[in-house]
This record gives C-alpha cells, structure tokens and sequence, in this order.
C-alpha cells in the first residue's frame, strides 16, 4: 500500500510539472505538433510568451488533442498532463508534413466509429519502404539486465512472425557474427550512437528508423530498431516494460508504419501494458502495413521460435556485448588525420586513416529527424572490405561510381568492387595498375578522388595535376581526352598535394590537407571565406571542439 500511495503522489506531481507551458512546448515540438525552427530558442521567456500571444501554442495542442479524439480547447487540461508524461515510442507523430495520423470520423451503419490513417506519407515519401520481399535481422547488443538471450532472440522473432502472418515480407534471423542484416536491434541507453539519446527509466522505451527505401544499402541505419536499457524489459507481467508489445510496434515503423491515433492499435504510440498472451495487430496495424507489402500467402510458414533452455538463468550482460574484434579503441580522434572518405548508396560514409576505418551513418527517423552519426568505429580496413588484399595498409581514395560499383585506390593500383564482398572481375584481386584508366604508367599514387557536384563528374587529383573519369568507359572506365590539367585553372588557392577531397551528401566540397579543410564555392569558384578550419572531426567520435 505504501509503495502504490508513493506511485500515485509522483504521478501526480508529474502531472503538474507537465503542466507548465514550456514542458509542453518541449513535448509538442519533440513530437511534431509544433515546429521550432531551434529548439534552444524556448530558453527564451520573450520567445515562449509570442508563441502563446501569436496562437501557435494553441494550435499545437489543438493538434494533439484532435489526433487523439480529445475535446478541441487549445488548453492544456490533466489529461493532457497525463499523456504528457506517459511511457511512449520515442518516434515523432507527426514528422516535417502531416505523415501520421488521420482522425476524421466517420460512421458506419452499426454506427461503429473508425479512426482510418491517411496514406499520404507513402505517397510524399514513396521510397519509405523496403524494395525487397526478403529481409534479415540480427541482434547486435542485449539488455544488460533481466531477460537472457535466449529470451530476447524467441521474443524478437514472435515479433517479427506477428507482422510476417499478415504481409507478403520474409524475415530471416542473421547468425553470422560478421555478416550485416537489414534490421538491426540494439539495446543501449541515454547517448548511444544514433544522436537521438534515451531518456532513462521510463517516458521514451524505444525508436526506430524508416526504411529509405534502398534495396539493400550496406550497413545503414535503415529499419534499425533501439531500446533503451535503463528499462527492465520482461517476457510478461507488470514489473517491467513487456519487449514483445515494444518490440512489434517499433519493427512497424522498421517497415513504414507510422503511428495510429486508434488505442487498440499496436501502432499506438503510447505503452499499453497487455494483458497476459494478449498481444496481437489490430486491423488498422495490419491494414496499414498491408497498403504497403500486400497479404501473406494463406499457406505461408514462419519461422520456428527458437527454444528457450529452462537451465539459463535471467542474468546481467555487459552492455554491447556483440562488438568486431578488438583493435586499439584508445585512440586521440582529435589527432586523427583523413587519408579518404567514401560515401556509400548516399546513405554511409566511410572514414579512412591508415589501416583504420569509421563507420557514418546518414540517420533518418520518420521525416524530421535527420543527423550524421558516428555507427561504429575505429575498425580493421578488412573488418568491412574483406575483399581487399589484407596487406593494404591504408587507401589513398575511393569512390561510388554511378553503377554502383566502387573504386578502391593503393599506390599505383586500383580495385573495382561490386560491394565491400565482390570484386567486379574475380581475375583482379591483386588490383589494376593504374594506366588501364588512362593515367600515365610513372603515376606513384593518386591524392584524391571525387565526384565534384558541379557537373556530376568523377575527378582523380594528383600533385599539381587532374583527370577527368568517364566511368562509362569500358569494363573499369577511362579518363577523357585532354587530360592531366592543372589544378590551380580550376581550383584556385587549393594548398597542393591534397590529402582528401569530398562532396558532401547535400553537394558541398570540401578539400582537406593535414588537419585543416577548406569549403570551395561551387558558384563562385573559389575558396569560402574563413578557410582554411580546423578538421575537428566530431563525426568521428572528437568532442574537443563541440
């Protein structure tokens, strides 16, 4: 009795904190119903008062309490309160356009009231899918408490079985230690690699990330689902958050589900602790997903939940526990010079400096959320590229080809890659010299290569020098007539030889040597003002300069 009277006095001190403008102007912009153009701006007292005064606080929650079938007084009321402090999905609502809910009611003969989700967002962002009927899962990291193993892995393919019932979409469980899956699950807590950091105990359980709708982008965060491990996560009963109910709505949005208004919905954003062996897909879930994939075979197999030993104790587990083998992590990343960068589907990037390598992920949840993170890292060049010749000790450059096979450059030789597994002729794993490009037999090593957003083309520096890549050329390209050119006709002011040279994903070029880059105007061919900076690489782990 104690303890509930003490549940109760929080839930109701929570209640009232919740219920300052300012806790709810964090909520409702969290969550898409209001859009700050920067969140710091609420530290503002004059900025909060305008937004009360110009009506935009109002209509927020008129948003939230329309999307939840509430009584439309733009005010903030205990029940509000309550939801404002409820454990939920850490996903949006609503993202950068009106893409989660639909709650027009309309009635039926029985004069039964459905709340129907509009589709639109499959329309806006038709790519939000997977384009494949196979996919594969894997666990990366367990909870450090609680359920085992063998508990995790039953639960996590009762959950993937539960959505495989009903659409025409295969999930198999990836075993092998080395080998990626398209739908990764992890469990960590508060920062934990994906810029969207955990809570704590209870408020936000879990996030996923949409699919982007790339067949098969090597390693991205794509369909990635997280769980926060401050949580005690349990296989049934009330002392813990239940992980099959969390795990079946997150793996919804793995698949492009967003949230639904309908509180009898799996895909209900708000944690509705079931009742015992009740957890099941509603019809809006399972309609929802079928608009998507279409309806499973009558006849479909699933997968066989794996056994669960009655001899394994529920014990504590080192946090990421699955990790590549051991390399030196105690690395100064802020001493870390850039030998090349590759950016890989326009979904990863791969970070190069001698024989290692850091993994970036382009990191999209919903539509709002979109961030550069650092997945993991430093590891073995071969950890990733196994393909290449383990006598390697570092790459001078690299590129995506349009085909979407890869150049891969060491000294006076190169590689082309079907993926980091495959090379594009199996008689060339020693590599090419470089002149079957075109460039001049004495050639020691390329500086650089990119793709420069000007004109889309693919461009090899080297000392004072250049070479235009007709990557259409032939079985491995060739460079253009008229070539080498002089660098500086082009890109005037350049400190010369380059170490790097590199087209961000929204077509900006950047140009490093040693620890400095320098952003180059595409427009105005020349240098931006303030350059040369300090490389600073945050989004390889350095915080010295954030």
């Amino acid at each position: 009795m104690i303890n509930f009277i003490f549940t109760g006095l929080c839930l109701i001190c929570y209640s009232i904190n919740a219920l300052s403008p300012h806790r709810a102007m964090l909520y409702l912009n969290k969550y898409g119903y209001l859009q700050l153009p920067r969140l710091d701006y609420l530290n503002s007292p004059e900025y909060e008062r305008s937004l009360i005064m110009d009506g935009n606080y109002s209509s927020a929650i008129k948003k939230f309490q329309k999307t939840f079938n509430l009584p439309q007084t733009g005010f903030l009321n205990t029940k509000i309160a309550k939801m404002l402090v409820a454990k939920r999905c850490g996903n949006p609502d609503y993202g950068s356009n009106p893409i989660g809910f639909n709650v027009n009611i309309r009635t039926s003969n029985r004069a039964k009231r459905i709340l129907k989700r509009v589709k639109r967002y499959y329309i806006d962002n038709p790519q939000m899918k997977w384009l494949k009927k196979d996919l594969t899962w894997k666990i990366k990291s367990y909870p450090s408490k609680g359920l085992n193993r063998p508990q995790v892995r039953a639960i996590m393919t009762r959950a993937f079985n539960l959505w495989a019932k009903h659409v025409d979409i295969n999930y198999t469980e990836e075993t092998g230690y080395y080998n990626d899956a398209d739908i990764i699950i992890e469990f960590g807590s508060k920062e934990h690699g994906d810029s969207i950091p955990f809570d704590g105990p209870n408020y936000v359980l879990a996030h996923a990330f949409y699919p982007i709708g790339s067949s098969s982008p090597p390693y991205s965060r794509s369909g990635d689902a997280h769980f926060d491990d401050d949580e005690f996560w349990v296989e049934q009963g009330r002392d813990g958050r239940n992980l099959l109910a969390v795990a079946v709505h997150e793996l919804g949005h793995s698949m492009g589900l967003g949230h639904s208004a309908s509180e009898t919905a799996i895909m209900y954003p708000f944690y509705v602790n079931p009742t015992e062996g009740n957890i099941k897909l509603d019809i809006d879930d399972i309609n929802g997903m079928q608009s998507i994939y279409g309806s499973a075979s009558y006849n479909k197999r699933l997968p066989p939940v794996p056994d669960v030993p009655n001899n394994i104790p529920i014990y504590t587990l080192p946090k990421y526990t699955t990790v590549a083998p051991p390399i030196n992590k105690k690395i100064d990343f802020c001493d870390t010079t850039v030998d090349a960068i590759i950016t890989i589907r326009e979904v990863e990037i791969y970070v190069f400096s001698g024989k290692l390598q850091w993994r970036i992920d382009f990191s999209k949840t919903v539509t709002s959320w979109i961030s550069y993170e650092l997945r993991d890292g430093p590891e073995d060049l071969n950890y990733y590229w196994p393909i290449l010749p383990k006598t390697l000790d570092k790459i001078d450059g690299g590129i995506e080809r349009k085909d979407q096979k890869i150049y891969i450059f060491r000294k006076n030789r190169f590689w082309l890659l079907e993926d980091n597994t495959k090379l594009s002729n199996p008689n060339y794993f020693d590599g090419l010299p470089l002149e079957v490009l075109g460039l001049p037999a004495n050639l020691e090593k390329i500086d650089t290569i990119f793709r420069w957003d000007y004109n889309k083309a693919i461009y090899i520096m080297a000392g004072y020098k250049y070479w235009k890549i007709n990557e259409a050329s032939g079985e491995f390209g060739y460079v253009y007539p008229r070539y080498p050119r002089s660098i500086h006709s082009v890109w005037k002011d350049l400190p010369l030889p380059l170490d790097v040279a590199y087209t961000g994903l929204h077509g900006k070029t950047f140009f490093i040597k040693g620890k400095y880059f320098y952003e180059f105007n595409n427009l105005e061919m020349k240098i931006v003002e303030g350059g040369p900076k300090p490389l600073t690489p945050a989004w390889i782990g350095c915080k010295k300069y954030s």
